[in-house]
Order: structure tokens, then sequence, then C-alpha cells
């Protein structure tokens, strides 16, 4: 690996683990496994959620009215929508359920 693609990388972990996790805002899928069924926002464009293969990925998110879309590996839209206070709906395949926030 390149030095510059090493330390972009560094700098990119420590700007994650200095984000202030009491901004964050974290929804479990309800009768999910709280271990690997959550999805984190960690501020107005960053969440963090479990993939298959319990992969953890960090990824962008944009908030349009009431639909929330993840943008994964920069070229997949997954989408959830306010559903109740406190819950949202995953669209299918990805986030499919209802989440609740914790």
């Amino acid at each position: 690996m390149k030095k510059w693609t090493l330390s972009l990388l560094a700098m990119l972990m420590l700007l994650l683990v200095g984000c202030n996790r009491s901004g964050v805002v974290r929804y479990e899928l309800i009768g999910g496994d709280p271990e690997i069924d959550y999805i984190e926002f960690l501020n107005d464009s960053l969440c963090r959620f479990v993939a298959p293969g319990q992969l953890t990925l960090h990824s962008p998110y944009t908030r349009q009215g009431e639909t929330y879309t993840v943008i994964i590996h920069g070229m997949i839209e997954a989408r959830l929508h306010d559903y109740e206070p406190d819950k949202l709906i995953g669209e299918p395949p990805f986030f499919e359920g209802v989440w609740e926030k914790k």
C-alpha cells in the first residue's frame, strides 16, 4: 500500500474515533440482534451499520424531509423513512423492517 493511502486511512480513522458519541443517534431493528442489526447516525452526513458478513461500514447519508438515503460503496442507495415518532421503516433489500430509536 502506498504511503499516501496509509496516511489517508490513518486520518480517516482519527476523524471517526474523534467523533463525539454524545451526538450519535442509534436505531435497532425491531426483533433483530442489537449487536448487528443497528444503524447509527454519527453526525448530519455519516452513518455506521453492519453489512452482510458482519462488516461494519461507515457510509454517507442525506436526509430530505422524512427520507434518509444511505449511499453504500458510493453507488448503492438504501432508504429509510420516518414511520412513527422514534421509528424508521426501511425499504427492501437494505434496512428492511422497522427500526426503533434507542
